[in-house]
């Protein structure tokens, strides 16, 4: 079985993201993780690093 091809993977912009998402959440969401994150939603929690992580998930994806 062959190697899968290295490529670059960057963070997904917000135009990608508001494909999915409406764009005040895509704001909420990176505002929340700019102050510093916390409990978001019941049973989820954002860090400082999740909107970058949140963006390079998702930017891999997309180019999958």
């Amino acid at each position: 079985m062959g190697k899968c091809p290295a490529g670059h993977v960057g963070p997904a912009t917000d135009e990608v993201l508001t494909r999915v998402h409406s764009a005040d959440y895509v704001r909420e969401v990176s505002a929340y993780a700019a102050r510093g994150g916390g409990l978001i939603e019941q049973d989820t929690w954002v860090s400082a690093g999740s909107d970058r992580a949140a963006r390079l998930a998702s930017g891999a994806a997309v180019e999958a």
